[in-house]
């Protein structure tokens, strides 16, 4: 499968690397969407957290807001259904499928029909905007 793959501060490359291999308990996702968040940027620019001493190891798959459907489930997943569009954080989005682990499937949220995969993949910076209006207490 295809990935935007993370090698160092301005060098992401478009890679071949292997479909996600699934455990007992756990989905296989295609992703449809992926936002590009401002740490996304600042890592492919700087290698974010490299100043703080905390580098970014090389390999990664960058992209945590995204949607897609489930193509695959292995074993028992009571809450995720294959054909069903969902979106969700977590890290990897960057790629064409997404091993979902049950903590990712805990916080993943089904797209109604009406909502195309780009705007669903705008969840997560929407509800970070809503969280620093509500601490801000207008």
């Amino acid at each position: 499968m295809k990935a935007a793959v993370f090698h160092g501060p301005r060098d992401i490359r478009f890679e071949d690397v292997p479909r996600p291999v699934l455990n007992e308990g756990e989905a296989l996702m295609r992703i449809r969407a992926c936002g590009i968040c401002g740490s996304d940027l600042h890592t492919y620019r700087e290698g974010l957290f490299l100043q703080l001493g905390l580098p970014l190891e090389q390999g990664r798959i960058l992209g945590h807001e995204f949607s897609g459907e489930i193509v695959e489930v292995c074993g028992e997943m009571p809450d995720v259904q294959v054909g069903r569009r969902y979106t969700t954080v977590s890290v990897g989005g960057n790629a064409e499928f997404l091993r979902i682990t049950p903590q990712i499937a805990s916080r993943m949220i089904p797209i109604p029909d009406h909502l195309s995969f780009e705007e669903a993949a705008t969840t997560e910076p929407l509800a970070t905007s809503l969280h620093a209006v509500e601490l801000a207490d207008p």
